[in-house]
């Protein structure tokens, strides 16, 4: 059973290739027992980003962070690829860059795909339920 519905999210979501040097690796959405993590590295790094008073790019918040933000994406990617941080640790600096970034899109789509639609059908629901008691 538990084959079955993997089956299934794996056509839902499916891994995406990348290809480097190395070979092909495969690049998945986070699992669910990852979001914990995931959410921890993400949230220092949103809050910069989203800061309205002192707008800056993804990349000047990586500079202020400094060593530990390469750190991050390592453990985002490590996660997302199953790849380990030796392995990480040995592509050239472009193709970590753009696996880094491929990272970032899987799981950026995965999140607003799954996240957006699932709150518009939960909001939809509350919305009708209200309806109802108010009539």
């Amino acid at each position: 059973m538990a084959a079955k519905k993997q089956d299934q999210l794996d056509i839902l979501f499916p891994a995406e290739p990348f290809e480097c040097g190395a070979g092909v690796l495969l690049v998945n959405p986070f699992k669910f027992g990852q979001f914990k993590r995931v959410l921890q590295v993400l949230k220092r790094y949103l809050a910069e980003l989203e800061d309205s008073e002192n707008p800056r790019s993804f990349v000047q918040v990586m500079l202020d962070v400094g060593e530990e933000a390469l750190d991050d994406l390592a453990e985002l990617t490590e996660m997302s690829t199953g790849c380990d941080r030796n392995f990480l640790e040995e592509l050239p600096g472009h193709e970590a860059m753009n696996l880094f970034f491929k990272v970032a899109e899987v799981n950026a789509d995965f999140f607003v795909q799954t996240i957006q639609e699932g709150s518009s059908r939960f909001s939809s629901r509350i919305e009708a339920k209200s309806k109802a008691t108010d009539s």
